[in-house]
């Protein structure tokens, strides 16, 4: 199946309704929409049929495809850019990696309440016994590693959600 440009142009248009009825309406909307998760999961099926056809039909030459694609970002995969909603007191690993500690990640907060990030020792642990530092709602930060104290040779980037009662959405960018 090859897709047009009307196919692609509309997926963009039901991303842009789905992220305009999602921020722009208060009240039952909220950022684990189901809605929105469907249609981002659309998109990115009909992205992949795309990549798959321009594999198939520019296969003798693959640098025709390279107008389409970001082929050093699909060559390079490693993902540097994180982004999670959390419930309220959720704490979730983003990341394992080795950090130096003069290495600065940005953090931005989008939603409505303080983020928490920090270092943890394993996966999954929570924040109680590390540094954490907080974000508050809808700001930027940067974060340099030695500002985690203690916790500067952890390998398990993590947050946590310090609301009792909302949920919040941070985007890490450790590039």
């Amino acid at each position: 199946m090859l897709l047009t440009l009307a196919d692609i142009t509309s997926f963009e248009g039901q991303l842009i309704t789905a992220n305009n009825t999602q921020t722009g309406v208060k009240g039952a909307s909220n950022i684990y929409s189901a809605d929105v998760e469907k249609v981002i999961t659309d998109a990115m099926n009909e992205l992949f049929g795309i990549l798959g056809d321009c594999i198939k039909h520019f296969k003798a030459e693959p640098t025709l495809a390279e107008p389409y694609f970001d082929l050093s970002t699909i060559r390079n995969h490693e993902q540097v850019v994180f982004n999670t909603g959390l419930h309220s007191n959720e704490h979730e690993t983003l990341v394992e990696h080795k950090f130096a500690e003069t290495d600065v990640i940005s953090v931005s907060v989008d939603g409505a309440t303080d983020i928490g990030v920090y270092l943890a020792a394993q996966n999954g642990d929570g924040p109680a016994n590390y540094t954490v530092i907080r974000v508050n709602a809808s700001t930027e930060k940067d974060i340099t590693i030695s500002e985690f104290i203690n916790n500067t040779t952890n390998r398990f980037l993590s947050v946590v959600n310090l609301s009792d009662v909302a949920d919040g959405h941070v985007s890490i960018d450790i590039s």
